[in-house]
C-alpha cells in the first residue's frame, strides 16, 4: 500500500514536470519564434518600404535603391514584391501604412522615420509579430528594430572639419540645416558643435532652416547673404548648390563651401573652379537603402546581425577638380546624388539606378 502511494506521488510529479516543461518549450518557442523574426530559409519574401519625407531627389534615390537592390542578381530570387508608400512628414499616415503593409503579409518592413519617437509603437508591434524591421537613414529610440544609416554626427564633423581648415581656424560661418527635429539634422547639428570647440575662433553667424527643399532654401540663403554680408564660409546639409547660386545672383566673390554630393554642387564645384569657388562635398549616400534591404534579407535568412549599422561619410572638395572627375552625372539632372551605391551592400548596376530615377 505504502509502495502504491509512493508509486502515484511518482506518477504527479513526472505529471508536473512533464507540464512544466512543455510550458517551458512552449514559451521558448513563441519567444525564439519572435526573435528569430519567423525565419524561412528559402523566400521569396514581400518587403515593405514606408518613407516619410519625398519630394527631393535623396529620397526618391533611396526608393530607387531598394527596389533596384531587390531586383539584383543575388536578391531577385529572394523578393517577391516591394510594396512602397509615402507619408510625407505626417506620422499618423505613416503608422496607417505600416500597418498597411503588417496585414498584407510582408515579411520584412523598410521605414525612414520623420523622428526618433513617434513610430516606435507601431514598429514595436511589427516586431511582435515577427516581422523584420529595418529603420534607415534616421535613428529611432526603439531597440526592437534592425537600423543602418549614414552616419550623421560624422557628416556634420567631417564637413566642419574641412571648412575651420580652409579658413585657418577664424572667421563667420553660417550654418544651413534641414527640418529641425528631424534625427539626421539632430546628429548633424551633434558633430557641428563637437567639432567647433576645436576651434573657438571659428563663429556661427547664423542658422537656416531650409527644410531640405532648394527652393526654400535658396529663399533663406539669399535672405540671410544681403543681411549680412560678412560671411567667411558655409556650412549645409545638403544646399551647396543652392548657396552658389546665391552668390551668383548677388554678385558676390564665392566663399569655402560645404554641401552635399548632389549632381548640382559637384558641377559647380568643378566647373566654377576656375572662377574662385572652393568647396567639398561630404557623401550621404541614398543607397542607404539597398543597405536596409539586403540587411532585412540577411536576417530572413537566419543570419546574424549587428543591431545597428552605420555608414562612414566622404569628404569630395575641389582644391585640386580633378578629385571629382567621374564622380557625378550631368544627363541625370541636378537632384542626383553621386554616391549612387554603397560597396558591399549595393549589388545592383548603374543602369539598373537610373532605370527608376526620375520615373516617379
Amino acid at each position: 500500500m505504502l509502495s502504491s502511494v509512493f508509486s502515484r506521488r511518482r506518477s504527479a510529479a513526472a505529471l508536473r514536470v512533464a507540464l512544466l516543461g512543455t510550458l517551458l518549450v512552449s514559451a521558448f518557442s513563441m519567444t525564439h519564434s519572435a526573435s528569430a523574426h519567423s525565419v524561412r530559409a528559402s523566400g521569396p519574401w514581400v518587403i515593405g518600404l514606408s518613407n516619410s519625407l519625398y519630394g527631393n531627389g535623396w529620397r526618391e534615390e533611396m526608393v530607387c535603391a531598394v527596389k533596384a537592390e531587390a531586383a539584383a542578381a543575388p536578391n531577385k530570387s529572394l523578393v517577391s514584391k516591394v510594396l512602397v508608400a509615402q507619408a510625407g512628414q505626417d506620422p499618423a499616415r505613416q503608422i496607417s501604412d505600416i500597418r498597411g503593409m503588417i496585414s498584407q503579409g510582408a515579411n520584412a518592413i523598410l521605414i525612414n522615420p520623420p523622428n526618433p519617437t513617434a513610430l516606435n509603437g507601431v514598429i514595436e508591434q511589427a516586431v511582435a509579430k515577427g516581422i523584420v524591421v529595418v529603420v534607415m537613414d534616421q535613428l529611432v529610440t526603439s531597440k526592437a528594430p534592425y537600423q543602418v544609416e549614414n552616419n550623421q554626427v560624422e557628416y556634420g564633423a567631417v564637413g566642419i572639419d574641412w571648412l575651420a581648415k580652409q579658413l585657418h581656424g577664424k572667421g563667420n560661418i553660417v550654418i544651413v540645416r534641414g527640418i529641425a527635429g528631424a534625427p539626421a539634422d539632430t546628429d548633424r547639428e551633434t558633430g557641428i558643435q563637437r567639432e567647433l570647440k576645436k576651434f573657438p575662433n571659428l563663429h556661427v553667424a547664423g542658422e537656416i532652416f531650409s527644410e531640405w527643399n532648394p527652393v526654400t532654401g535658396l529663399q533663406r540663403i539669399s535672405t540671410f547673404l544681403t543681411a549680412h554680408p560678412n560671411v567667411d564660409g558655409w556650412w549645409t546639409s545638403g544646399l551647396g548648390g543652392q548657396v552658389v547660386q546665391a552668390y551668383q545672383q548677388a554678385k558676390r566673390k564665392f566663399v569655402p563651401t560645404v554641401g552635399a554630393d548632389g549632381n548640382d554642387f559637384l558641377a559647380y564645384l568643378y566647373d566654377l573652379r576656375s572662377q574662385g569657388l572652393i568647396g567639398a562635398a561630404v557623401t550621404n549616400p541614398p543607397a542607404v537603402g539597398s543597405a536596409a534591404l539586403d540587411i532585412a534579407l540577411n536576417v530572413l535568412q537566419g543570419h546574424k546581425q549587428a543591431k545597428i549599422t552605420k555608414l562612414m561619410p566622404q569628404v569630395w572638395d575641389n582644391v585640386d577638380r580633378n578629385n571629382l572627375k567621374g564622380k557625378f552625372f550631368r544627363k541625370l539632372g541636378p537632384t542626383f546624388q553621386a554616391a549612387w551605391q554603397v560597396p558591399g551592400y549595393s549589388h545592383y548596376s548603374f543602369s539598373q539606378m537610373t532605370s527608376c530615377f526620375g520615373k516617379g
